[in-house]
């Protein structure tokens, strides 16, 4: 019996992967600078506001935020008012299920 090698194998196989440690020093303080928010959520807040309209300004203002924790994972002042803002308008005005994902997002930033 022969042994033919298929010429679709290659004959060298690819090198393992370098080992990503010695690189992890490199990045350690490394942080990736903070992400403007979507223009289309900036532009629906304006509208939003120039209109009156509170339902929408409460999800806006909650997307805003919750667009920010999920780019860096945490909230910074801009992004907390937000949130705070959109508690405090789902709470005015009883948009209970809106109210109840920014209350939760709160709680869980708490601790």
């Amino acid at each position: 019996w022969a042994f033919h090698v298929s010429p679709w194998v290659p004959k060298n196989p690819p090198p393992p992967p370098a080992p990503a440690a010695p690189l992890a020093p490199k990045f350690r303080g490394w942080r990736a600078p903070r992400r403007a928010p979507p223009p289309r959520l900036l532009n629906a807040l304006a509208v939003n506001e120039r209109f009156g309209w509170e339902y929408h300004r409460a999800t806006t203002l909650f997307a805003l935020a919750e667009n920010r924790y999920r780019a860096d994972g945490q909230l910074d002042d801009e992004a907390l008012a937000w949130l705070q803002e959109a508690a405090a308008l789902c709470d005015r005005y009883g948009i209970e299920p809106w109210g109840a994902r920014a209350r939760g997002l709160l709680t869980s930033l708490k601790g």
